[in-house]
């Protein structure tokens, strides 16, 4: 009982909706997510809302990237609903959707990328550099016009994906090494040291099989709760959560409502008061007796 309640409550807070079949659904995916992968259920909800936020997916596609992210080993360091949480913006500046964020994050991990936290850095060095001028001379020597790259990162979504694929796609076709180096860091930074080029190049690939719209986090609860012992505790929560919950919601307020009537009749003045004290006179005496 306890358990669920903390989950709801947890879910409520955090959802932007009052809607209780929205709140069920994204408890029982917060609470699958903890039993299977570890995640905690707020962190999973904080994810799951920065994705809706930035990308516009609904909960559920969220989630089911998320699993999906899990499933392929993107947090094998702990830190993937941390960079979802604090790079899903960078992404999004640059016209990347969802699905390409978990995309260039796997491509980049098996790269050999040992955390997803350094490649979301690298994307937000990238875009930083892009802001305040420091990567102009960068753009100048690849051939392309700086305020042009700058307009289309602005504008984002195709026209800055575009973008980004234009100036990774020049960065890489180089065949001096040397400059390559030089250009790869005015463009991303100290990351682009920390990863390399293969490993900023797999992130710039944003292709691969992440689909929000697969439904991966059904079939994990279906996996998750095949035995005994979890299927009756899954029997257990859908009781609790549509039967036991919903009916104590409704006797509470009868039962507070008899508990004050009979404490107003037996109480002094109520019509009940003298009964109640000759039948604590009589206990009394009977004690007294017996002892």
């Amino acid at each position: 009982f306890e358990d669920i309640a903390n989950s709801i409550s947890t879910v409520a807070q955090t959802s932007r909706t009052l809607d209780p079949s929205y709140i069920k659904e994204m408890t029982e995916n917060a609470i699958t997510l903890r039993d299977t992968f570890g995640f905690d259920i707020q962190e999973s909800m904080r994810a799951s809302n920065m994705l809706m936020d930035q990308f516009g997916v609904t909960g559920t596609e969220a989630f089911n990237l998320i699993v999906q992210g899990a499933q392929s080993g993107l947090n094998k360091n702990g830190d993937l609903l941390d960079s979802i949480n604090e790079y899903s913006v960078h992404f999004k500046q640059l016209g990347i959707g969802a699905e390409g964020m978990f995309n260039a994050f796997s491509n980049g991990a098996f790269s050999g990328t040992f955390s997803v936290d350094k490649l979301g850095e690298a994307v937000q060095e990238f875009g930083i550099r892009v802001k305040d001028g420091t990567g102009d001379e960068a753009f100048k020597t690849l051939g392309l016009s700086a305020n042009n790259m700058k307009k289309a990162f602005t504008q984002g979504g195709e026209a800055g994906q575009k973008a980004f694929e234009q100036v990774t796609q020049k960065l890489f076709a180089m065949q001096d090494p040397v400059k390559q180096n030089t250009l790869g860091v005015q463009l991303f930074g100290t990351t682009w040291e920390d990863l390399g080029k293969e490993g900023i190049k797999a992130l710039s690939d944003i292709t691969g099989e992440f689909d929000k719209t697969y439904d991966a986090m059904n079939q994990v609860k279906n996996v998750q709760y095949n035995d005994v012992g979890s299927a009756l505790e899954g029997l257990k929560r859908t009781l609790v959560s549509n039967i036991v919950l919903p009916i104590s919601e409704n006797i509470t307020p009868a039962v507070g409502d008899a508990v004050n009537r009979l404490r107003e009749a037996f109480g002094d003045g109520g019509p009940l008061a003298g009964m109640a004290h000759a039948f604590g006179r009589k206990l009394s005496q009977a004690i007294k007796k017996t002892g």
